[in-house]
């Protein structure tokens, strides 16, 4: 592209009405993967789950179609437990998943976090999910760390990776 066309570009981007319609339309997607997520709660629940745990065991599976993460995931105080999230992004990417970040500020994103922050619509049912026995410091034991080790993580680049490749919120 030319000087003048990229500046065309920069100029249309910086307006506020652009802007207003964008997030409008980032605000539409995260409804419509919410909803499916709640519709497929109440009539198929062997197809979603939620908690870090069932979420990284469906992963392990490759399982994922959707993955909605919390922007306030991204935010904990823990440096591992934002590593694990964005390794679980990351994988979730590598086997055709896409990633959907729900702004908190944002009733989706609120819904989320009162969730534990992370969710997945699945491929295909996983009932055997309700077997895994919960454990409450899942994000500290070997498995998430593996996880989060794995992924050479750098927590600045998960914005630009994550934009390339899926849906965010802001």
């Amino acid at each position: 592209t030319s000087f003048g066309q990229r500046n065309a570009i920069n100029e249309a981007l910086a307006d506020k009405k652009v802007q207003e319609r964008m997030a409008t339309t980032k605000c539409a997607m995260d409804i419509k993967v919410w909803s499916q997520f709640e519709e497929l709660l109440a009539v198929d629940p062997d197809r979603v789950c939620y908690g870090p745990q069932y979420v990284y065991e469906a992963q392990v599976h490759q399982a994922i179609q959707n993955l909605l993460i919390s922007d306030s995931c991204f935010r904990a105080s823990d440096v591992a437990h934002r590593r694990f999230y964005i390794a679980l992004g990351e994988e979730v990417k590598a086997y055709g998943g896409t990633v959907h970040v729900l702004s908190t500020q944002h009733t989706t994103g609120e819904a989320l976090a009162k969730l534990s922050g992370v969710a997945a619509i699945l491929r295909m049912a996983m009932p055997d999910l309700e077997d895994v026995e919960q454990d409450p410091d899942f994000l500290s034991s070997a498995a998430a760390i593996e996880l989060a080790q794995s992924h050479n993580t750098d927590m600045s680049s998960m914005g630009e990776k994550t934009k390339s490749n899926s849906t965010l919120g802001s």
